[in-house]
């Protein structure tokens, strides 16, 4: 995804097509980890 919104759509359809109504999880834990490269 571009940015976080469209990730986080992305991410409830995902759920949503994986798992069935009875056995969807309510909360989606997205755990984030960013490596920057800075220029010296």
């Amino acid at each position: 995804a571009d940015d976080l919104p469209t990730l986080h759509a992305q991410l409830r359809d995902a759920v949503h097509c994986h798992f069935a109504d009875a056995e969807r999880p309510s909360l989606i834990h997205l755990h984030i980890t960013r490596e920057e490269v800075l220029q010296a």
